[in-house]
């Protein structure tokens, strides 16, 4: 009965979803189409093969295969994985390892440090479920609001130990409710490890943006959708999306996800650095105003102490500029 309600919320998904995402995928088409028409269009075969990749891995996501073999062995490395303390223990430390450094960055680090040692606190006298019967959060406030809105969509319960769990039952768990069962005890206190960073990220994030923008009442439809918005990028962003659609073609498949079974964390984590480096680098505007992709390898970033890139400079411009020279010396003082 179990699998049968499974494979009808899927059914059910697909009729909700499968016309939203062909009408995105189909949206992207035309505005990579009508970019290639204009004769000053930069970068089109790029934009093109944007497109073709969103449409292979949305392709890749919702192809179900099983293989007996593949599936035995993604349960043994299912086991290992989670029979590992040192594993709970790091995955454990995932707010203050990548969530709190992203934090500081965003909202000061005195504002971060104190906004998710005051997160802990509440989940703890929440007793490890801030939407629990026991919460200590107002349920009528615009915290409480935030993170209801992450649940219903998800964001706070899907993890890595939901999805490592879901590919080590394959076939062998619709024929065996025991089986099931150790799998989901196995994954416990894994999947427990990273519901708490999601919560605390996301309550630690919803107050600080509450706290800026000066909001204490209950949120309006829009406000709440702005919101949970900055908190569920928060949450993906640092602790990560494992669900079937956001993973990489080359890790979708039977004998793909053996292969990959342990390396979502890994692809996730440079993806995220990739990212930031990436948007650094082509974000900040030069001397001349313009940002921008690195047009050679004499480009010059100005970076201060605290990793934050100050100031940008094409290649033209020399070591010893007095424009460079000036933004060096405001820095050092």
């Amino acid at each position: 009965f179990h699998d049968y309600t499974l494979k009808a919320a899927h059914n059910i998904a697909g009729l909700k979803y499968d016309g939203e995402i062909t009408s995105i995928l189909a949206g992207l088409q035309r505005t990579a189409a009508e970019a290639a028409k204009d004769p000053e269009a930069t970068q089109v075969m790029r934009r093109q093969q944007v497109v073709n990749a969103a449409r292979t891995q949305h392709l890749s996501s919702i192809k179900l295969e099983q293989n007996k073999i593949a599936d035995g062995l993604s349960q043994a490395g299912f086991f290992m994985f989670m029979s590992s303390p040192s594993q709970l223990v790091i995955n454990g430390m995932q707010t203050f390892m990548v969530t709190l450094p992203r934090m500081a960055a965003t909202y000061g680090n005195s504002a971060g440090i104190r906004s998710v040692k005051a997160a802990l606190s509440k989940f703890a006298m929440s007793r490890g479920n801030l939407l629990g019967d026991n919460t200590v959060l107002d349920k009528e406030g615009p915290i409480y609001q935030i993170l209801m809105e992450l649940h219903n969509r998800g964001t706070l319960d899907f993890t890595l130990a939901m999805d490592m769990m879901g590919h080590a039952k394959g076939d062998s768990s619709a024929l065996s409710g025991h089986w099931r069962t150790m799998l989901e005890v196995a994954g416990w206190a894994m999947q427990k490890s990273e519901v708490f960073n999601r919560q605390v990220a996301a309550l630690a994030t919803a107050e600080m943006e509450l706290r800026k923008r000066g909001l204490t009442g209950k949120l309006d439809p829009a406000q709440l959708e702005e919101l949970a918005d900055i908190a569920e990028d928060m949450v993906l962003t640092t602790q990560y999306d494992y669900s079937q659609s956001n993973k990489p073609t080359v890790m979708q498949g039977p004998w793909r996800k053996v292969v990959f079974q342990f390396q979502q964390y890994r692809v996730n984590m440079l993806a995220m650095i990739a990212k930031d480096i990436r948007d650094v680098m082509t974000g900040t505007p030069d001397e001349k105003g313009e940002a921008g992709d690195v047009t050679w390898n004499f480009e010059k970033f100005l970076v201060a102490a605290d990793g934050t890139v100050v100031s940008r400079f094409s290649p033209g411009v020399e070591p010893q500029d007095p424009r460079l020279v000036t933004a060096v010396e405001e820095i050092v003082g």
